[in-house]
C-alpha cells in the first residue's frame, strides 16, 4: 500500500494539494509532522498522511512516501549530537593525548574536581576522555554526526586501540536523540556501523521527547 520513489525524488503522490503548494503544509496552513516506517532494504520512509477529504489510501487516508537516506535529515528528530568517549578508574587524559595526537573536547581523570555552571563542586567518579559533534554539526541525521566524529578519531585507530587495552578502559559512540514527533527513529548505514567496529566501540542512544513547547 505504499508507493515508494527513489532517492532523490522529494515527495510521491501530491494528489490533493495545488501545484507549487508547499507539501509540508496542510491546505489550511497548519504544518505536517512526516513519521518515517522502516522498510527492510530501502531504509526509512517518510509517511504523509492527509485528511480523508484528499485522497486514496489506507482507510481512506492518502498515504505520500520518499525514501530517506541515512544522510537526509531525519524529519522526526528535532536534535541529536554523538561522542566517541574513552571510560575508565585508569584513564590518563593526557597520556590519551599524547599517544593519539588528539586533543578531547573534554577529559578528566577519576577523582578530580570540577565546578558545574551552576557553581557546585563536582568529583569525577570515572575517567572520560571524549570528542563530541555538539555545537560542531547542523543536522538531525545522526550518522552525519557519527561520520564527523569518525573522521576525527579513525587516523589515530591503532593508537585509541592500544591504549585502550593498556589503561583497561572501554571505548564508546553516545548519540544524544530528541524526537520531534514521537514516530521512527535514527538509522544508520552499515559501513558505518563497520568503521565503529573496527575502534572497538559500542553504540548506544539516549532518546527523549517528544516534548510539548509548552
Amino acid at each position: 500500500m505504499f508507493t515508494l520513489v527513489p532517492p532523490g525524488n522529494r515527495l510521491a503522490l501530491r494528489r490533493g494539494l495545488p501545484r507549487g503548494s508547499d507539501p509540508r503544509l496542510w491546505p489550511d496552513g497548519r504544518p505536517q509532522r512526516l513519521p518515517l516506517i522502516g522498510i527492510p532494504s530501502l531504509g526509512w520512509v517518510s509517511v504523509r498522511e492527509c485528511p480523508p477529504t484528499e485522497g486514496i489510501g489506507i482507510r481512506g487516508r492518502l498515504l505520500r512516501c520518499r525514501v530517506v537516506g541515512t544522510l537526509d535529515e531525519n524529519p522526526n528528530c528535532e536534535r541529536t549530537h554523538v561522542s566517541f568517549r574513552l571510560g575508565g578508574d585508569g584513564l590518563a587524559p593526557e597520556a590519551v593525548e599524547r599517544a593519539t595526537g588528539l586533543v578531547a573536547d573534554f577529559a578528566a581523570a577519576k577523582g578530580d574536581v570540577r565546578c558545574s555552571s551552576t557553581g557546585r563542586e563536582i568529583r569525577q567518579r570515572t575517567g572520560v576522555w571524549l570528542v563530541t559533534s555538539e555545537g560542531r554539526v547542523e543536522s538531525t541525521s545522526v550518522e552525519r554526526h557519527l561520520t564527523y566524529v569518525l573522521e576525527k578519531v579513525e587516523p589515530a585507530k591503532e593508537e585509541l586501540l592500544a591504549i585502550a587495552r593498556e589503561q583497561s578502559l572501554t571505548a564508546d559512540f553516545f548519540c544524544y536523540w530528541v524526537s520531534a514527533t514521537g514516530h521512527g527513529g535514527p538509522e544508520i548505514g552499515a559501513d558505518t556501523l563497520r568503521r565503529i567496529s573496527e575502534l572497538g566501540a559500542s553504540l548506544g542512544f539516549d532518546q527523549y521527547g517528544p516534548w510539548d513547547d509548552e
